[in-house]
C-alpha cells in the first residue's frame, strides 16, 4: 500500500527527525479475550537523515510501529512527532485501479501521496522512465503483469519529495535488474539526507543499508545500537526458542554441483549495483605484465579492478567470472569462496588483482565480469556484468571449452585415481586430484552432462594396445560428466569438491587487495 503523508511538525523537531515517545497501540478484544497490545511504550529517535532498521518476529508490532509512523494507525498511548513530509510503502501497488492506464493511475498514486498536479506532470517522464515501462504506460493496468507493477508502484514514490521514507518489507521489487535499480535508488536515497526507517527479514541488507538497528520483541523495544550487535541479539533470541537443537555434526562438507551457465547472456554489457562502491577501471595483463586483451592458451593472466567507496562498506568481496562466448561459465572465483576475508572497506580509492597461473582454456572468444559484491550476494556494490571481452589464441581453433594438462602412457585397466602409486578403480573423483583413464589408442571426448565438449585428446596409435591418460590434476568442477572414447563404451564420472565454486574448470589463482591510506 502508498500511504498518504504524515506532517507533525513541531516548533522543536528538526527536518526529517521522527520522536516517539511512550508510544502504545491497544486492539479491542474480540469476544471473551483480553484487549491486545501490540506496542507497548516504545520511545525511540530517530535523527533526520538517518537509516535505521527495525527487525524481530513476525508479530513482534514492527509493521504496527511503522504504520504509526506513517500516520496510518493512531497510537493508543504517547506520542508520535515526525519533522516533515513522511510516506509509507507497504504493499506495493494496493490501490490501483485496473480499469486505468499506467498513466491515469500515476496521477491517482500520486495524489494519494499528497502530491499537487503541478508536481505530477513535472515528475512524470521521470517515473516512467524509472519503471521503463515506456508505452506500456497508456495501456490499462488489468493488462500489466505482477512484475510491472510492482515497477510502476515503486517508480511513483522513488521521484516524489518527502523527508521521511518508510518501508515494510517491500525491498524485492521486481526482477532481479530492477531489484538493483530500486536498491540503488535507495542508497541516492540516504547520500541525499533522507531519513529512511525499514523493516525486512534480511538481516545482511539490515547490516548493509542501516547506521543503526532497534529490536522489537512482544511489543516491546529490546535492544537498540549498532546493527550487527543488534542482529546478533536477535539471532540469539531465535536461537533461545527453538524446541530441540541436536548434537552438531562434523563431517566435512562435499559440493556435487556447481553454476555452468550464465544467467542471461542479453544482459552483458551491464553494470549495476548500488555504487556505495563503484569500479573505476578493469584491466588485463599478460605474462610481461603488458595491458591486453589477448593472451596464449595456458598463459598467466592477471586481472586489476581500480575502486572507488562512496560509502563505509562492510564485509564485501571480490568476484571475477570469465564466460564463453555463447554463455557457458568458464570460471568465477571470489574472495569470500576462497576464505579471504575482507572486514570491510573505507571511503577513498582501492584496488584489488586476480592472477590465474595458467588460463586452461581453448583458443577463443570470452567474456569477464567484474563485481564488488556483499557479504550474501544479496545485491552488488557495483557489478560490471559480462562486460569485458578478452580472446585465447592458439593452435587449432576448436571447438572443446578447455585444455587441461595431460601425458599418455601404456595403460592398466580401468578408470582410476591414483594412490600413492597403487589406483582403484571409481567413478566419483575430487576437483584437483590425479586421475587416470584407461581407453583405446586414439581420439577420446569429455562431455558435460549438458553436451558440452569440455576436452578433446588425441592418443597416437599404439599397435592396438590400450593406453593410459593421466592428469596431474583433474580441474574439472563439481557435476556429472561423460568419456567417450572412440571405438569403446561411454562411462559416466562425477567430480565433487569439499569447497564451493562456479563454473566448469579450477583455474589456479591468487589474490591481492588494498586501499589508499
Amino acid at each position: 500500500m502508498i500511504t498518504s503523508p504524515t506532517e507533525i511538525k513541531r516548533p522543536n523537531t528538526a527536518q526529517g527527525t521522527v520522536e516517539l515517545s511512550g508510544v502504545g497501540k491497544k486492539y479491542p478484544a474480540q469476544g471473551k479475550l483480553a484487549d491486545f497490545w501490540a506496542l507497548r511504550d516504545v520511545s525511540l529517535t530517530v535523527s533526520g537523515g538517518e537509516v535505521i532498521g527495525i527487525i524481530g518476529r513476525n508479530g513482534a508490532g514492527k509493521t504496527t510501529l511503522l504504520n504509526i509512523i506513517a500516520g496510518i494507525l493512531s497510537a493508543t498511548e504517547g506520542k508520535a512527532a515526525l519533522g516533515g513530509r513522511a510516506l509509507g510503502l507497504f504493499n506495493l501497488g494496493v490501490g490501483f485501479q485496473d480499469e486505468l492506464s499506467g498513466r491515469e493511475n500515476v496521477f491517482l498514486n500520486a495524489a494519494i501521496l499528497g502530491a499537487d498536479k503541478p508536481e505530477i506532470e513535472a515528475k512524470f517522464g521521470a517515473i516512467v522512465d524509472f519503471s521503463e515501462l515506456g508505452d506500456f504506460i497508456k495501456m490499462p493496468l488489468g493488462t500489466y503483469s505482477q512484475g510491472m507493477r510492482l515497477r510502476l508502484a515503486f517508480s511513483i514514490v522513488a521521484n516524489l519529495e518527502f523527508d521521511i521514507l518508510v518501508i515494510d518489507e517491500v525491498l524485492a521489487v521486481g526482477d532481479a535488474l530492477f531489484q538493483n535499480k530500486c536498491f540503488e535508488r535507495l542508497m541516492d536515497f540516504r547520500r541525499a539526507g533522507k531519513t529512511l526507517i525499514i523493516t525486512t527479514q534480511s538481516m545482511e541488507l539490515i547490516e548493509r543499508l542501516c547506521g543503526r538497528a532497534a529490536l522489537l520483541d512482544h511489543g516491546s523495544l529490546v535492544a537498540e545500537g549498532e546493527p550487527r550487535q543488534v542482529v546478533n541479539r536477535y539471532r540469539a533470541l531465535l536461537n533461545s526458542e527453538k524446541f530441540f537443537v541436536g548434537p552438531e555434526r562434523k563431517a566435512e562438507k562435499l559440493f556435487t554441483d556447481t553454476k555452468k551457465w550464465a544467467d542471461d547472456v542479453s544482459s552483458w554489457g551491464q553494470k549495476l549495483g548500488a555504487k556505495e562502491a563503484v569500479i573505476d577501471a578493469v584491466k588485463m595483463f599478460n605474462r610481461l605484465g603488458l595491458s591486453c586483451n589477448r593472451i596464449k592458451s595456458g598463459e598467466p593472466l592477471k586481472v586489476r579492478v581500480d575502486f572507488s567507496a562512496r560509502d563505509i562498506v562492510k564485509e564485501p568481496h571480490f568476484g571475477v567470472a570469465i564466460f564463453r562466448a555463447d554463455g557457458v561459465y568458464c570460471y568465477g572465483p571470489n574472495t569470500e569462496f576462497d576464505g579471504c576475508r575482507i572486514p570491510g572497506l573505507k571511503k577513498g580509492r582501492g584496488w584489488f588483482e586476480l592472477r590465474f597461473e595458467k588460463v586452461l582454456l581453448a583458443p577463443g572468444e570470452y567474456r569477464v565480469s567484474v563485481a564488488i559484491w556483499d557479504k550474501k550476494e544479496t545485491l552488488a556494490y557495483d557489478y560490471h556484468n559480462g562486460y569485458y571481452r578478452f580472446s585465447v589464441r592458439g593452435d587449432n581453433p576448436a571447438s572443446e571449452l578447455l585444455r587441461l594438462p595431460f601425458k599418455a602412457c601404456l595403460a592398466r585397466q580401468g578408470l582410476e585415481q591414483s594412490q600413492g602409486g597403487k589406483g582403484k578403480e571409481k567413478d566419483v573423483f575430487m576437483t584437483n586430484e590425479p586421475v587416470e583413464i584407461e581407453v583405446l589408442s586414439g581420439p577420446v571426448s569429455i562431455f558435460r552432462d549438458d553436451g558440452i565438449l569440455c576436452q578433446k585428446i588425441t592418443i597416437p596409435s599404439a599397435g592396438g594396445r590400450r593406453s593410459r591418460i593421466i592428469f596431474p590434476w583433474l580441474a574439472l568442477l563439481p557435476g556429472k560428466y561423460k568419456i567417450f572414447p572412440e571405438g569403446g563404451q561411454p562411462r559416466d564420472f562425477r567430480m565433487v569438491f569439499n569447497r564451493p565454486d562456479h563454473g566448469t574448470v579450477y583455474l589456479r589463482h591468487q589474490w591481492k587487495w588494498g586501499q589508499a591510506r
